[in-house]
This record gives structure tokens, sequence and C-alpha cells, in this order.
């Protein structure tokens, strides 16, 4: 068996794998092995520089997917320059220069893409100023390969391996920087690293035919991949936790806005969150607001602490919040002692809420007067109309509010509640809405011209607050109390305080009719007729 080895322009002469003999279905056999292994390694490395590069595209902003995905396919050149599947076995007559072209070019440009990988996940230890030399003498290295014959080139690998090793060696002393430093995962990127340093050292050798193994610089590279799979499992793992503990906090964020500025009032906004508020957010609905208010808080927050009295408030706001929500309305405002509700669907829901809480405060001062405390006495005003709900302030400072007409009458609606010394006041607007749903039991106070009105308003008392026995007096003085409020507004005041009294000689907790009689007692001698 003669054997004809050229060396005309290659700088090794040689051949640089041993003879294989053998039966020639045991030869086919091996050969096919090798085979399967370099389509399987070319395969697995295709496959994943490509999804990097995807990665890339949908997410531009990560650069480190690019320069891994173009460094995987770099070496998937290399492969079909190097393997047993080389590009010149499958395509008759290819080129043997180019073929060597492509061997050591593409080794030279994967150098300055597995640089620049590194630089994005290390960009504090691998710094591009570094780096921009070594891409320099790669793309050098690259272009002498590609231009130059393989007669001149071939004399040049040695010194640029030992670019490559220097290369090498300089991110493996930033890997270890960023151990030194702990950053997350590093002992993996090390591990994989340093494997795949020692397959492109063995390459080199090879290549220099010092060593007589094979190039294992894809083995490598699949090491490396697989090492680096684990880290970005660890990672995604721990964004995962992160994402989690974020959202956590980003809900209980949301939830301790949202007692600032309701749910209810960003759904009137079409809001899906208050981080979508913005400052001028309006809109125009019709609504029913509810004012109600402690009565002489005052006097009973004289005898307080301010730690008491903060715990007395949070106290009684508890006790109301939750019949207000249950009733499809919420509390739009504090106002000290007071506070301002909002019901969107209907004036009844208001009513049967103001009714509730009456009756919560009488079981509220029954606790109270156990532990000797004075007992509280509330007011409560409700008013129907359009008004604007929207996002006021300025660039720092923002909150929600309703701006009506409908605002103030309501808030002027709970005021009178102390005039007429009664718990539920409600407008005529209100009682046009409810007077004829079963259930429900009024009656007519007076026409007043509220404090920054000019037209009178109708008012009128919620009578359902009170036990069955206690609205049967009511009913019982319905007709007498309705003449003596006739007789009052046309001025007989001394026809009118007869019935009254007679009225209070029936009933004596009528403390409206109680109020008609100490006004008129007490303006007897003023001369009005």
């Amino acid at each position: 068996c003669v054997l004809h080895i050229s060396n005309r322009d290659y700088r090794t002469a040689g051949m640089w794998q041993p003879i294989v003999i053998g039966k020639a279905r045991a030869i086919l056999s091996h050969y096919n092995s090798i085979i399967i292994r370099d389509l399987f390694l070319f395969g697995a490395i295709l496959i994943i520089g490509l999804y990097n590069i995807a990665l890339f595209i949908f997410r531009t902003k990560d650069r480190a997917p690019l320069w891994f995905g173009l460094f995987c396919l770099t070496v998937c050149a290399r492969i079909l320059a190097t393997g047993s599947t080389t590009i010149s076995n499958m395509f008759q007559g290819f080129p043997w220069e180019l073929q060597i072209k492509m061997e050591l070019g593409v080794f030279y440009l994967g150098g300055l893409f597995f640089g620049m990988f590194f630089h994005e996940v290390y960009p504090l230890e691998i710094k591009i100023k570094h780096l921009r030399f070594f891409n320099a003498v790669f793309i050098i290295l690259t272009l002498l390969a590609i231009i130059t014959p393989v007669s001149f080139f071939n004399r040049l690998v040695p010194l640029m391996q030992i670019a490559v090793l220097s290369g090498l060696t300089y991110v493996l002393v930033c890997l270890i920087m960023a151990a030194k430093r702990k950053r997350l995962h590093i002992n993996y990127f090390i591990a994989g690293f340093v494997l795949f340093m020692l397959a492109a050292i063995n390459d080199i050798l090879y290549a220099r035919n010092i060593l007589h193994t094979m190039y294992v610089l894809p083995i490598g590279l699949f090491i490396f991949i697989f090492t680096q799979a684990i880290a970005i499992a660890r990672i995604f793992s721990f964004s995962f936790l992160q994402v989690e503990h974020l959202s956590t906090h980003l809900s209980n964020l949301n939830q301790s806005l949202e007692r600032f500025v309701p749910h209810e009032f960003l759904a009137f906004l079409q809001k899906q969150s208050i981080l979508d508020v913005q400052l001028g957010d309006q809109t125009l609905k019709d609504i029913t607001i509810l004012f109600a208010d402690i009565r002489s808080f005052t006097t009973l927050s004289e005898n307080m602490t301010p730690e008491e009295t903060f715990k007395f408030l949070n106290s009684y706001l508890n006790r109301i919040g939750p019949i207000i929500r249950s009733h499809n309305g919420f509390i739009d405002k504090y106002i000290g002692d007071g506070i301002m509700a909002l019901f969107p669907q209907s004036p009844k829901d208001a009513i049967d809420a103001a009714i509730a809480m009456v009756k919560r405060i009488h079981e509220y001062n029954h606790e109270r007067i156990v532990y000797g405390l004075q007992p509280i006495s509330i007011g409560i005003g409700i008013h129907t109309g359009s008004a604007i709900l929207g996002i006021i302030g300025e660039t720092m400072r923002i909150e929600s509010t309703v701006i009506s007409d409908t605002v103030n009458l309501s808030s002027r609606i709970e005021s009178l509640t102390k005039h007429f010394h009664t718990t539920i006041l409600i407008s005529g607007d209100v009682y046009q809405q409810v007077k004829d749903i079963p259930g429900y039991y009024f009656r007519y106070i007076s026409k007043v011209i509220v404090k920054g009105k000019s037209k009178p308003t109708k008012i009128y008392e919620v009578l359902s607050m009170y036990p069955e026995e206690a609205y049967d007096l009511f009913l019982s003085t319905a007709e007498q109390f309705q003449k003596a409020l006739a007789l009052y507004n046309k001025k007989r005041y001394d026809d009118a305080i007869v019935l009254f009294k007679e009225i209070l000689t029936i009933n004596p907790h009528d403390m409206i009719a109680k109020n008609f009689v100490d006004d008129l007692d007490g303006e007897k001698n003023t001369g009005r007729d």
C-alpha cells in the first residue's frame, strides 16, 4: 500500500491520524459512529445558536444571546471544516484551500463572539476597553485567514494560537474575579469555561501535531452549554421567585394604595390599577352621596388623649366601613370624625346603609356603656344627583375627589340633623326615587334653603330606622304632625305648638316635634306673627 501525501502549502507534514486497519464492516461502523457524533454535535449546537439569536430578536436589550448564538454558528462552521462530515465530503470537488480558510477563520472569529458574550454577562469584570484590543486582533486574524493564501497564513498560525490562549486566559482571570465578588451562579460558568478552554488548548496542540487526539472543541462547547443551561435554569428559577415576590409585593402595594384611592373609584375612571391614574382623569356620574358625622365629637375628644382619640375613631370606623361596603358603597373621604360615602347603584343602598349604621351604633353604645364610656350618636344626610369624579392635585401630590353641588347639598343636609335633633335626613330627590318601595317609611319635615343655595330643598326624615313599636307611635301621630307643620308654615304658631305638644304627649321620643315646640316656646315674645 502506497500513500501519497502532499505538503506543499500546509505548515505540518505527515499524517494527523493513525491508519485504521480492520474488517471493512468494523471500520465502517467505527466511521459511522464518528459521523453520528459529529452530526449530533452539529445539530445540537446549531439549534442552540439559532435559539439564542431568536431570544435576542424578541428581546434586543439583552445582547448576550446574540453573541453566544453567533459563537455557536461559528463552531458549527468549524465542524463542517474539520469533522468527519466535512464540507468536502458532502460536496465533491470543494476547494481544499477554502476549507482550511473556514477552519482557521471561524476559529478566531468565534473568539471575538465568545469574548463579547462574557462581557455582556459580567460587564464589571470583563471590560470593553480590554476586549477592544482582543477583538481587533481577532478581526485582523480572521481577515488574514480569508484574504491571504494558505501558504502565507499557515506561517502565522502559531502567533494566532498564542493570541487565542491569551484571550482565553484573560476571560478566565475575569471569571475568577467575578467568583471572588460572589456573582450569581459564577461557579457553573467557570466549570464550563475551564472545560471549554481545555478543549480549545487540545485543538491547538492537535493542530500543531503535538497531541494525537482529535478536534474536541465542539464537545467542549457542548459541555459548556450544558453547564450554562444549569446556571440559566437556576437564574430563571431565582428570577421566577423574584417575580413572584415582586408580584406579591406589588399586589400588596396596590391593595394598600387602594385604601387611599378605593378600587370602586378607579372603576369609575375605567382604570385597572392606581398606577394607571393620571392627573386630570375625570368622569361624570349620577351618584348618591352620604355624609355621616359623630355628634358632639369635640366634647367627647376633650376628655381623651390623642392616642385614645385615634383609637376611638378607628373603632367607630371599623364598625361603619364594612356596612357601607356591604350595601354597594364605598368611603371616599374621612373628614375628621365624619365620612363621605358614595353609592353608585341606587339611593336605596344609601338608605339601607344608613339604617344599618344606626343599628350598629346602638350595639356599639351597649359595648361602650359596659366599659363605662359615654354613648355616641351620629347624624346622616343623603342626597343624589350628578357629580364629577376625578383626580386633582399637582405632579407631586394627587388625590381622588368628587366635585358637585350634590356633595355640598349632602353635607348641608347632614348638618340639619343637628338642628332637627334627628338621625337620618334625605333630600326630596332621594325621596322621589324610593317613596314607592315597600317597607320604607318617611315623613316630610320642611323646606329649607340650605346655605349656598337659592332654591328651597325638601327634607324628609327616615322613619324606617326606628323599631316597630316606635314606628307605630310615629304612624299614629302622622296626620297631626302634617297639620302642625302646615300651621307652622302658615305662621299660625300658637295653633301649631298646641298640636306639636299633643304629639309629644302621645310620642315623647318625637325629637322633631320637640324641636318645633322648643323653638316656638323660645320665640313667643319676639313679635313673630
